[in-house]
């Protein structure tokens, strides 16, 4: 798992982009966050992830909020 911080959202679009520090930022969609139609998703939040292939590159999967926000 990789820890990353939420640096956009859309709640509107249902997705965003996390930061890394050694992958840059990698793409999110709400449906990768466990838990996350229950969830206030908020820019600024650690989380904890990991990165697959997606259709169109990378993108997190298995996003797991940890902490905090704005």
């Amino acid at each position: 798992m990789i820890q990353a911080t939420i640096k956009s959202y859309d709640p509107t679009k249902g997705w965003g982009y996390l930061t890394t520090p050694m992958d840059g930022d990698v793409f999110f969609s709400r449906r990768a966050v466990e838990g996350g139609k229950r969830l206030l998703i908020q820019k600024g939040q650690t989380v904890s992830m990991v990165i697959v292939q997606g259709q169109h590159g990378p993108q997190a999967a298995h996003v797991k909020i940890l902490e905090g926000g704005i």
